[in-house]
């Protein structure tokens, strides 16, 4: 499926970007009507987010714009591999699916295109100049959801393991099972009872 085809016709070209320096994200959108700079968007992410996240986070911004005020912009990205991982049907990330829906939902709307970096282009260069700064003092953005669940999943397979390692029942499970190990989880109750003997 082709998602953003390149348009010729548009209200707003849009220049996106992420940065991280040091433990801190952000990413920038700076908006320009006509060659003249009309609006930058500036957020800080979290420390625990990639320039992968950061990159993806400000294109999602600028086809969310576009679909709120029912505009027509040129977004402009120097990330080939992740206009790439947009454009690819094996997505498992599900921040990178919803990017992907948003950027669907907005086709009409929305252009997609690559542009090279650090080649002069005053778009892409203020982009670059203002995910710097944004990295270090932009607007906070909320933690994704993705992030949380991860933490709570890991968090809660850690106490199951410390758990599972001091309890004094289960012995025959526990030879077959010696700690957590999800490629054998089995949700098949017959199974259940026949390798636990209840």
């Amino acid at each position: 499926m082709i998602i953003c085809e390149d348009f010729t016709d548009y209200d707003y070209e849009v220049y996106t970007d992420g940065s991280r320096i040091g433990d801190n994200v952000g990413f920038s959108v700076c908006f320009f009507e006509r060659n003249s700079l009309l609006h930058v968007f500036c957020y800080k992410m979290n420390s625990f987010n990639s320039v992968f996240q950061a990159e993806l986070a400000a294109i999602n911004f600028a086809s969310c714009f576009a679909l709120e005020r029912n505009v027509k912009i040129k977004v402009f990205s120097d990330s080939k591999s992740y206009i790439e991982e947009i454009r690819s049907s094996k997505i498992k990330s599900n921040f990178v699916l919803s990017v992907k829906d948003n950027l669907y939902n907005a086709k009409d709307l929305v252009s997609l295109v690559w542009v090279k970096a650090h080649a002069c282009n005053l778009g892409n260069e203020l982009a670059d100049h203002f995910a710097k700064i944004a990295s270090s003092c932009g607007a906070d953005m909320s933690t994704p959801y993705s992030y949380i669940k991860r933490v709570c999943k890991e968090f809660l397979m850690n106490e199951w393991n410390a758990y599972w390692k001091n309890s004094t029942t289960g012995k025959r499970t526990k030879e077959i099972l010696p700690s957590e190990n999800q490629d054998l989880l089995i949700s098949n109750k017959y199974v259940i009872y026949l390798l636990t003997n209840h």
